[in-house]
């Protein structure tokens, strides 16, 4: 998303596309969260400093056991195919196909089962102070970087809460990912090698009518959901050994043949 358009959220970096900074801030000292102060460097293009305001606990309207509402959920028509593996043409066993009329608790897992990790990162609970916040939206500038002096000062804050950033903990550039083909036959996908990426994964979906298909490009069959979230070296490296990830020298993969139907939109993280 480029600077300046929408307002950001704290979680983006997660699920957002483009340049993206959680910061969160948890101290002993105040366990209800603290309003605080976290002073940038003039690279990223934000002013001196960015507000850290408190998560504050909220019931969303609803959600309590007196909202009531339909207690009867009809079933959803339609089927879910899932492919994986970078190759020119669909593997033997795939794709995993899913009934959503008849589906079962086992049948949605058999899918969507895969390698995931604790929430790591930063978190937005309360007690937590975080940026960004309802006081402070403001998008990353595409031409921002972290790198340089760090500090965090507030109420029950050490005095000596600072870093320093450089290259290697700096805003990943985007994936210069090209896909060319008929969406009838595989399509090749080239990129150009990131020296700050340990590793990639690239996911594809689309649809046509009722059927809905996801691709990965795990050498296993898995969909890659719990892998959009802060990754320890650890288990970059043994995914990767696992060729759930691609190496960090990888440039190119195909998604295969068949398991593009019309519509098809790739992306990838």
């Amino acid at each position: 998303m480029p600077a300046g358009r929408g307002q950001n959220e704290f979680g983006n970096t997660r699920h957002g596309i483009g340049p993206f900074m959680d910061v969160a801030l948890v101290t002993s000292a105040r366990p209800l969260g603290t309003q605080a102060t976290h002073a940038i460097p003039p690279a990223m293009r934000m002013g001196p400093s960015l507000p850290l305001e408190p998560v504050r606990t909220e019931q969303r309207p609803g959600t309590g056991p007196e909202a009531g509402g339909p207690t009867e959920v009809e079933q959803p028509k339609g089927r879910l195919l899932f492919y994986w593996g970078c190759s020119a043409e669909v593997r033997a066993g795939q794709p995993r196909v899913l009934d959503f009329s008849r589906a079962s608790p086992q049948d949605w897992a058999s899918v969507w089962q895969g390698r995931f990790v604790p929430e790591g990162g930063a978190l937005a609970r309360p007690g937590h102070s975080i940026w960004p916040n309802e006081r402070d939206r403001r998008m990353l500038p595409d031409s921002a970087s972290l790198q340089g002096d760090h500090a965090v000062t507030s109420e029950g804050v050490p005095a000596g809460l600072r870093f320093t950033l450089g290259p290697n903990q700096d805003l990943m550039p985007a994936i210069d990912l090209s896909g060319q083909g008929d969406l009838a036959a595989s399509i090749p996908l080239r990129w150009r090698q990131i020296p700050a990426a340990r590793a990639y994964f690239i996911n594809a979906f689309g649809a046509k009518g009722t059927d809905f298909v996801i691709w990965s490009s795990s050498e296993l069959p898995d969909a890659g959901m719990g892998l959009f979230d802060y990754l320890s070296n650890a288990n970059i490296e043994r995914w990767t050994t696992d060729r759930v990830l691609l190496p960090a020298t990888a440039t190119q993969c195909a998604v295969p043949r068949e398991s593009s139907p019309d519509r098809m939109a790739p992306w990838s993280a």
